[in-house]
Formats: C-alpha cells, structure tokens, sequence
C-alpha cells in the first residue's frame, strides 16, 4: 500500500489510502506502542500541555552533565506517539543543543 501511495492514484486515492489505513500500522502508531506510561507523580497540572485536545504532559529534567531528559505521555495515540518521538528524540541532548533545532 505505501509503493501505491508514494507511486499512483490520484491525491484523493491516497488520502482515501491514508485515512483507511489503522493508526498502529502507522510510524506514529508503532511509536506510540513504544512509549512508556508516565507514573502518576509527573501528571500535574504543571506538565499538562495546554491547548491541546488530548490529554497530554510533558516532564522535563536537566541532569547533572547539562543534559535535558523527557517524559511524556497522552490519552490519545497519536499525540502518544508524537511524545515518544519527543522524548526520543530530544533526551539527552543539551538546552543549546534542543533550542538549535528547527522546526522545519
């Protein structure tokens, strides 16, 4: 189905393709899987993100060698599964190094 999607069709034969396909096939969804629940402690109104219409909190710690390390969690799967990249993706790097990304 991906061959097909990146290949042919129309726009609408791959939206239709996409939006058919189940979330846990997804990158995002296999991610969300991988995720680890975050213990209660951290789900404070402090590491809620606002605005967001899943429920979703986001811990950070700065460790003693100048490295930020994450947690994270959501109700939801796919704004799990965009945590877990988060916290993948982003732990063990410095402040300097995470401000430097840009969000292109």
């Amino acid at each position: 189905m991906l061959l097909g999607l990146l290949l042919g069709g129309s726009w609408h034969d791959r939206f239709r393709d996409v939006s058919l396909m189940p979330l846990e096939k997804t990158s995002i969804g296999r991610l969300a899987q991988q995720g680890p629940p975050m213990a209660a402690e951290y789900q404070t109104p402090e590491n809620k993100v606002p605005g967001c219409l899943s429920t979703v909190f986001v811990h950070a710690t700065l460790a003693d060698d100048g490295t930020v390390h994450f947690l994270g969690d959501s109700d939801a799967q796919l704004t799990k599964g965009l945590v877990t990249l988060l916290v993948k993706g982003m732990s063990g790097n410095t402040a300097a190094e995470i401000n430097a990304v840009q969000p292109e």
